[in-house]
């Protein structure tokens, strides 16, 4: 369909190709001002399984696509469709000077049936895709921008707490590279400390960890080392994500948000424990997310803010995540498109997601840090992942 707008633009509407098409029974818009008011509905969900829809709004300009931040409505995961749903786009805040041909459209995906009902407990159906990784926008080693595919994968909702990491301890009288090394890092009066009795069992300050917080002071070797136990304990094989499983996830497949909660800053719940108010009132000298409370200056509990497309929690900030992969700052020059795992060899291994301790450039999804494998600190943690 064809209208002209009061802002000389030849606005297009269509579904995004055959599959999305299949998906949507109406789809209509009005203009309101500077906003395009969107109505639709999704066809009934299959009646077996636990099935949802993804749903995105979509956009291009001359032929250059763009990204529909300053929208709000019915996008995302949307488990109800016998009813009408309806989008609003404030599209000249993202786009002031609009001229020329827009076309609109709604990307709808279909998840669910066995792999959905299926997931193991505590973790998350991630529907493989193609996406573009990497960033113009941010370090040298993020570059160049290249599309990768990842297969289905399953990955933990939450960040590993600190109650599981203790039935691993207790069950392997394990010890970990904390402590049979020189400790880890806490924040002592006005700075960070290496501290030889520090071990998973502490926060960020020394005191004691709480069990539904995420298990910090791990390395890399203790992350594998869980793997390896609780694979060994449920028959199936757990593993650390690829560093690109990670930044997929992170940011919402496809979409490849700058966070893991959207494009824009932070927000209450639709945000993450990141480098805010109440952590510069205690480090007075922290780079923050300007005007942003979250209310915690170390860890936060798990799962505490909203997840994002996936279901995943804490994905930007509480605590960086180990990754399987060794990092090589030239990967991205020669990374294959299917399925990377990572140079074949190197001297650390990769994190990401930044955390409580981290200010916006830290935090984005393309993010890339690193550390030698034996490596522990009061802000890195982890999660498990499995193959379908």
């Amino acid at each position: 369909m064809r209208q002209f707008l009061p802002f000389f633009i030849l606005f297009l509407v269509f579904p995004n190709f055959l599959a999305a098409e299949n998906y949507i029974e109406t789809f209509d818009f009005k203009v309101q001002g500077n906003t395009i008011a969107v109505e639709y509905r999704l066809k009934p969900l299959p009646s077996t399984g636990k099935h949802y829809y993804m749903v995105r709004l979509r956009a291009s300009l001359d032929g250059r696509d763009i990204q529909p931040v300053s929208t709000s409505g019915d996008l995302g995961k949307l488990n109800a469709a016998n009813e009408t749903k309806r989008i609003s786009w404030d599209c000249l805040k993202d786009e002031p000077e609009m001229h020329g041909q827009l076309s609109l459209w709604l990307d709808v995906e279909l998840f669910g049936g066995k792999k959905v009902a299926d997931a193991p407990l505590g973790l998350v159906f991630v529907r493989g895709g193609t996406f573009k990784m990497g960033s113009n926008d941010g370090e040298s080693d993020e570059k160049p921008v290249h599309t990768v595919t990842v297969s289905d994968f399953y990955l933990s909702k939450y960040e590993l707490t600190v109650a599981e990491f203790r039935k691993f301890v207790e069950d392997k009288n394990y010890r970990t590279d904390a402590e049979t090394g020189d400790g880890s890092y806490i924040w002592v009066v006005n700075t960070w400390k290496k501290t030889a009795s520090i071990n998973w069992r502490h926060d960020a300050e020394g005191k004691n960890a709480l069990d539904n917080h995420p298990v910090i002071h791990v390395s890399w070797n203790d992350a594998v080392a869980y793997c390896k136990w609780i694979s060994k304990k449920t028959g199936q094989k757990y593993r650390l994500p690829t560093e690109a499983e990670w930044e997929y996830a992170a940011g919402n497949g496809s979409r490849h948000t700058k966070y893991s909660w959207g494009n824009g800053g932070p927000s209450g719940k639709k945000g993450g424990n990141v480098a805010d108010k109440t952590a510069k009132a205690k480090i007075s000298n922290l780079p923050i997310f300007e005007n942003y409370t979250d209310g915690y200056v170390f860890v936060a509990p798990v799962g505490l803010f909203d997840a994002n497309d996936f279901g995943l929690h804490d994905m930007t900030g509480n605590v960086w995540e180990w990754c399987s992969d060794w990092y090589d700052s030239d990967f991205y020059k020669n990374c294959p498109s299917s399925n990377p795992t990572g140079a074949n060899s190197g001297t650390n291994r990769v994190f990401r997601g930044g955390s409580w301790f981290r200010y916006p450039r830290f935090c984005r999804a393309a993010y890339r840090n690193s550390y030698p494998p034996a490596s522990r600190t009061y802000n890195l943690g982890f999660r498990l992942a499995r193959s379908f």
